[in-house]
């Protein structure tokens, strides 16, 4: 049976910043908070309180306001000056390049700026071991493109982050980590 539901502006809305565009629809949004749910990836190291938290990468909370505390890609740490959200997006990116997937390959896995070939202005970045340029994100948007390929091309990911004392902030002073695995 399949049911019809009318969501408010303000939920869909929240569905969306979830979503990763052209590729997920509310349904598989809803799908994935619900593994999520259901697969216990959400609740507290140690239960309750504001201690460290485990995310489900697929289905992350808001990113704004969080300051990233260690990344490593494909067993390789990033050094501490570059523990950025587009620090981690590029080290995917240049990882997928040095397992030998084309320019282009990786760039239709890619759904934010980024083109061909070299570009440095408006924020662009040129990636040369990629044979592509990108432009600098928002911590949602550098985390979703990281986790589209990441999880398609089995790259692994595992970082932890601290979201800022700031009422602004998803989760004020908690802590949390993505983990995802790879092939």
């Amino acid at each position: 049976m399949v049911y019809t539901v009318e969501l408010p502006d303000e939920l869909f809305v929240r569905l969306q910043r979830h979503a990763v565009p052209l590729v997920d629809t509310p349904i598989t949004v809803i799908e994935r908070a619900l593994r999520a749910l259901e697969e216990g990836d959400e609740e507290p190291e140690g239960g309750g309180g504001k201690g460290s938290r485990t995310f489900n990468p697929a289905a992350p909370p808001d990113l704004s306001f969080t300051t990233l505390k260690s990344a490593r890609i494909a067993g390789k740490v990033l050094p501490k000056s570059d523990t950025y959200w587009n620090s981690v997006m590029i080290a995917v990116i240049l990882e997928a390049a040095a397992r030998g997937n084309s320019t282009q390959d990786i760039l239709d896995l890619i759904t934010v700026n980024s083109q061909a070939g070299q570009r440095e202005e408006g924020g662009f970045r040129f990636l040369k071991a990629a044979g592509l340029s990108i432009q600098g994100q928002a911590a949602n948007s550098a985390w979703r493109q990281a986790y589209v390929l990441a999880s398609s091309l089995g790259i692994e990911v595992d970082v932890s982050f601290t979201w800022q004392n700031n009422e602004k902030a998803a989760m004020p002073n908690v802590s949390g980590s993505f983990y995802l695995e790879g092939s």
